[in-house]
């Protein structure tokens, strides 16, 4: 009799032990994809070579599931068609469009990794384990970054295993109380950008946030919270303190008061937000005093809403973001990709991609609402949602930004 990944199978005695040997294994993978991902953001580490370990890595999936007769895979019809109509317009735009624009190797290697790649991440990678590990392992690898990067808070830089971590020494400085000039300098740990690591610290305080019942393990999962919400917090990233602090409200209504009322905040909460940039766009009436600072989003925005409008059907296919705005920025702005997930897409694959995208996003994080007994799922895919207004990954790729937002979003839609 054939076992399924994660799924323990009942003998006399207690669990067999090739159910064991399949959970132990799945754990092991899912800590590997979320390492080989991580290095797709540390800066000495050749992007091509992260991106082919995460890539082997992703890949074997299928392959232990093949031998595990459990290749099929696991996704409603709505999910499924609309992540392939998605990459279908990318292949229009990178393959089947020569005429009017050559495309680059860039932009085919991109959408070759978006059909392989993503599909897996969403479809096969949540059937190897149950989520319950998988956010559990999420949570501690967020945590061992942070640890990381901690003492350079106080110390500076510092050599681990010949890789030098160092904190964020441009921009600004951080106020911190009872140390030495009561700031410090943003922690990257062995990130490329603080905000980088400040979205993984979110996702996985968030990741930490189910209930356990253990009085040893609720202790060890209020340090390894506790830990994340400090790594959001140092890494000078507004989003992911933000982002940290609306996810523990819904985890903390969700244990006093209810699901009930916790799915209501986090419903509320995302309805805020979009008030809150549609009153910044002047799109919606409102106090000034709700006017915040969006820093270069402001014009990156509204140069990628007319850059969409140029090739509004299709859009512009995988390639460069910030050469497909450039046209559309004022002189002398810096360019930037779009740092907007929905904007992106807008811009990548046009309205129809654009609405495809956000009609999915919409139905994941319902069908988050009504999958989970606890909060952890509704909390982590919320908190992907928030961040992705303010940063520019989908979950398509290989960068480990999209390669959490696709497997998260995976273990939502796998069925009950």
């Amino acid at each position: 009799m054939g076992h399924k990944l994660g799924r323990p199978f009942y003998i006399a005695g207690g669990i067999s032990w090739s159910c064991r040997m399949n959970v132990h294994l799945g754990r092991v993978l899912l800590l590997l994809l979320l390492v080989s991902s991580i290095m797709t953001r540390m800066a000495s580490v050749s992007l091509l070579v992260a991106y082919a370990a995460t890539a082997v890595v992703i890949m074997s999936f299928p392959l232990v599931l093949y031998s595990q007769d459990s290749l099929k895979l696991m996704s409603g019809k709505f999910s499924f068609y609309a992540i392939y109509l998605i990459i279908l317009i990318y292949f229009i735009n990178s393959l089947l469009i020569p005429f009017s624009r050559m495309p680059s190797l860039y932009s085919v290697a991109k959408t070759v990794a978006f059909a392989v790649f993503s599909p897996v991440c969403l479809f096969l990678v949540p059937k190897i384990l149950d989520s319950k590990n998988y956010f559990h392992i999420l949570s501690r690898v967020a945590a061992v970054t942070v640890l990381i990067g901690l003492p350079t808070a106080v110390s500076g830089s510092y050599s681990l295993l010949g890789y030098q971590v160092t904190p964020h020494i441009w921009g600004f400085n951080l106020p911190v109380p009872f140390i030495p000039n009561n700031s410090i300098k943003p922690i990257t740990s062995v990130m490329d950008n603080p905000n980088v690591l400040g979205y993984l610290a979110s996702v996985g305080f968030a990741s930490s946030l189910f209930r356990v019942q253990k009085k040893s393990k609720i202790r060890l999962q209020l340090i390894v919270a506790s830990i994340n919400l400090l790594g959001a917090y140092l890494s000078g990233s507004r989003t992911a303190l933000a982002v940290s602090l609306v996810v523990g409200v819904i985890a903390a209504v969700y244990y006093t008061l209810g699901p009930r009322i916790a799915w209501i905040t986090a419903l509320g909460t995302c309805t805020s937000v979009v008030y809150f940039l549609a009153l910044n766009f002047e799109l919606a009436p409102g106090p000034e005093a709700l006017q915040a600072d969006l820093r270069n989003r402001k014009y990156l925005w509204r140069a990628t809403v007319q850059a969409t409008e140029a090739r509004p059907v299709l859009g512009f296919g995988a390639g460069r973001q910030s050469e497909f705005i450039k046209p559309f920025l004022s002189s002398g702005k810096e360019i930037h990709p779009p740092h907007n997930s929905y904007l992106r897409m807008f811009l990548t694959t046009g309205l129809l991609g654009g609405l495809t995208y956000i009609v999915l996003t919409g139905h994941v994080f319902a069908r988050s609402l009504n999958r989970s007994p606890q909060p952890v799922l509704t909390c982590v895919v919320t908190a992907i949602i928030l961040h992705q207004i303010f940063a520019g990954f989908s979950i398509f790729g290989l960068a480990f930004n999209s390669v959490i937002a696709a497997v998260s979003f995976g273990y939502v839609l796998r069925p009950e």
